[in-house]
């Protein structure tokens, strides 16, 4: 169902317009503005990413030395 607006009690779908805050699926503690992340989330998805580009450098380095 998406998550409800604690404000207008809408859903995303049903078109709350982001005047009000929305609570992150994941991290109900947090609260966002509808179609941004919440501060976790963001961190979360920054640090995976920075982690999967570490580890295909690392790869590319250690096939360089074979």
């Amino acid at each position: 169902m998406g998550h409800h607006c604690p404000v207008c009690k809408k859903t995303a779908k049903s078109g709350c317009v982001g005047k009000h805050f929305w609570y992150c699926k994941i991290h109900t503690d947090k609260t966002y503005i509808a179609g941004h992340e919440c501060a976790s989330c963001k961190n979360a998805r920054e640090a995976e990413a920075r982690r999967a580009q570490q580890a295909a450098a690392a790869a590319a380095k250690a096939k360089k030395k074979k």
